[in-house]
């Protein structure tokens, strides 16, 4: 896939997505295709969701979230979506 544009992120928003790119190397992407044939909630992404802290991403620390800004959110959702569609969407509604 060409990407024409990528949003500047900072050094937060960069260890996140990178976080989400090793997500969607290791475990994501080796899923997604089993996901969409057997039409399945993937609770596993979720877990991993999770425990990277990942789907807490904008939430506010004082909530126990990483109070992240909302362009790392926008870019992580990116990045997961290009790994697993489902996942991607999970996260945009967390």
């Amino acid at each position: 896939m060409t990407v024409l544009w990528e949003l500047p992120l900072d050094d937060e928003a960069a260890r996140w997505v990178g976080t989400a790119r090793s997500l969607n190397r290791d475990h994501f992407v080796p899923l997604a295709a089993e996901l969409d044939r057997d039409q399945r909630y993937p609770w596993e992404n979720v877990e991993k969701l999770v425990a990277s802290g990942i789907s807490g991403l904008m939430i506010p620390k004082e909530y126990g979230g990483q109070g992240a800004k909302l362009t790392t959110g926008v870019a992580v959702m990116s990045e997961l979506t290009r790994g697993c569609a489902s996942t991607g969407a999970i996260f945009a509604i967390h």
